[in-house]
Order: structure tokens, then sequence, then C-alpha cells
């Protein structure tokens, strides 16, 4: 921490905890710290940067980390965010970490080193389980697929009995979700080591609709864990098991950014391209060349193309050596023959030469 003044007492808090006391913190992880005792007044007195009129947390000035007041939580509303925060210099650091998701994120360090466990979070840890800290968890719906992700980032912890129960329990307030969000904990879920694991557990906990009734959980999942996919790749998986015809619906639903809806959408198109391949005449091989965005950047395609093969497991270092040297032709048309028609005919008779070699 700075030698900037904070006006209260100051502990580390949340996911850094967590992955530090797992061995799992990298240079680059976020800290996030709580102040014990302190008002906004004199938060922004001593230099800090509140971040939302509305909400006490703030910014230091040099390192840029969060600080938030502590406070508590009262629902008074649906969805995530129908709560009422109350902050003030009474609230406890215990009553802080109460109202934290899961225990093994309800863990503080001071600044000398000493750990806060109020809700038992280490023994979590260890025993490796992912356990709601109170039951107001049921008050936020997001959780459920916080904890979802988490399944995913942690590939070797399981959901205890009890919190599964609570999550079941909640069905009902998962569409006040915005789809933003519910996107957001996809995505962190994508990224995580055992991807898999979040479309496998929002299965079976049987909290798959209102927002992934659309797709195939369970083959995803299984081609997910079978080549072991993650990131990018982990994403276009759901395109690559639903296919052009049935993936439009839940890309309008989830409100994914427009690059992973085009990841998902080529990664759709390009499975049917490579499954009718054989029938296809240079012509229209071209274009549906064209429709996966194979001639426009170079980058984007190939990224493409990697995911593809660790979808389907196959080589497509031939295809990708056609498309470049069908980027790379250039012609001299004789006087009677446009230059687009000329250079169209000999795209044409590449790929032909491409097909022919791929068939004998």
């Amino acid at each position: 921490m700075d030698t900037l003044k904070v006006p209260g007492e100051v502990y580390l808090v949340g996911g850094f905890v967590r992955d530090q006391l797992l061995g799992n913190v990298g240079v680059d992880h976020e800290r996030d710290w709580v102040v014990i005792g302190t008002t906004p007044t004199q938060m922004e007195t001593a230099g800090f940067k509140r971040v939302d009129a509305s909400f006490p947390v703030f910014l230091h000035p040099i390192t840029n980390e969060q600080y938030a007041l502590a406070r508590t939580e009262r629902k008074v509303g649906t969805g995530h965010k129908g709560f009422s925060t109350e902050y003030d210099t009474d609230v406890t650091l215990e009553q802080d970490l109460a109202r934290r998701d899961l225990t093994i994120n309800a863990i503080a360090k001071t600044v000398d080193g000493s750990l806060v466990d109020p809700f038992n979070g280490r023994l979590d840890l260890q025993e490796r389980v992912l356990r709601h800290v109170t039951d107001a968890f049921v008050e936020d719906p997001l959780r459920v697929f916080r904890v979802a992700r988490f399944t995913a980032q942690l590939p070797d912890f399981q959901i205890a009995t009890e919190t599964q129960e609570l999550m079941r329990s909640m069905r009902d307030e998962l569409a006040s979700l915005s789809a933003e969000r519910v996107w957001s904990e996809t995505l962190k879920a994508m990224n995580g080591p055992a991807a898999y694991r979040y479309f496998r557990t929002i299965q079976e906990i049987c909290i798959v609709e209102p927002w992934f009734e659309d797709i195939r959980l369970n083959e995803i999942a299984d081609l997910q864990e079978q080549r072991k996919l993650q990131g990018e790749s982990a994403i276009a998986a759901i395109g690559w098991i639903q296919g052009p015809e049935r993936i439009s619906r839940f890309l309008s639903k989830i409100k994914a950014s427009r690059k992973h809806q085009q990841l998902v959408r080529t990664t759709a198109r390009s499975c049917v391209i490579l499954e009718k391949s054989n029938n296809m005449n240079a012509e229209d091989y071209f274009h549906a060349l064209k429709s996966i965005g194979a001639f426009r950047n170079e980058a984007t395609f190939l990224n493409l193309v990697g995911s593809l093969q660790l979808c389907s497991g196959l080589d497509l270092s031939e295809l990708v050596d056609l498309v470049s040297k069908v980027r790379r032709i250039r012609v001299q048309p004789p006087e009677s023959i446009n230059y687009e028609e000329c250079l169209h005919r000999k795209r044409i008779g590449m790929i032909q030469e491409f097909l022919d070699h791929q068939r004998n």
C-alpha cells in the first residue's frame, strides 16, 4: 500500500486474499481494500477520488486501487441492483464481510499480514468448498452465475449442498438480471481453466432458464472438456455445437460483445462449411469462405481457424495456405476482360485445384 494516509482501519479483502492463500496471485492481480471507521468526506480530504456519487468507493490517486467504505446492504427490490446500501463509521469489518457471496471471498487481511476470517473461509479453501456466507446470499440473483463461474475458475472446488439448494431457490429472480451482467459472468467463466464446468453447473443446478435454454449446454460442456477449451475457443464451442440456424436467438438475448457474437456466428457457419465442403463447387466454396471473413482481416481469420482446429481436432493448415494464396493473387487481364472478372476466375481456379486435391 502507498504511504498516502488512509483515514481509518484498512483491510485487504476479496479475490486477492483468496488467491494469495491459494498461491494463485499474479503480478497484475487487482487488490481491493475496505476502510472501517471513516466517512466519504474524510476520504476525499485525504486525497482519494470518489468513483460514484451514490456509492462509497474511492480510487487511490497513485496506485488506482479501490478503497470501499465498510457497508451493509438491505434488500429493497428485485434483481441484482435492488439493494439499499448503508455505510457509516459504526459498520464493523465482520458486518461488511457478512454481505459477501462466498466464505472464501469473506477473508480480510490487515496491513501487517494478519488474517480476519469470521466465516471459516480458510477451512473451505482447504477443503475446496464453495459455500455461501449467510442466507442473505439469495437476495442477489447474480450470485447464482458467480458461483457457477467460480467452478470454472477453481476446478477442484465443489459447491456445498446447502448452497446448491439456495441457488435452485433463486430461479424465479434470474429473469430480473441484465443480459450484460449474465454475459460478463459467462465470459469470465470461459476464460477459466475448466470452462466446461460453468455450463455443466448451470445444467445440474437447474438454472437453465431464462438465459441458456436456447443452447445445448451438456454438449457444449462435453466438447469444452474433451478438447480442454479455454478462452475464445471455449466461446467458439457454443457456435460449433449449435450451428447457424439455432444460435441467433441466444446471441440476441445474451447481448455478448460484437467481437464474441461474430466469433460464435462464424464458428457456426464454419462448421457447416467444413461438413459440406466435399459437396461444394469452387464458386460456392469461395462465397462460403467470404461469409466467414476469410478474405477480410487476416488476424481475425487466423484466430477463427485456431478456434476451429481446437473445436474440431482437424488440421486446417492447408485451408490457411489456400486463403493466403487467394489473397495474394494479382492479374493482368487482356483488354477484353475487366480486372475483377479476371481476378475472380483466377481465384476460382485456385480453389478448384484445392478442392480436387482434398477429394483425391
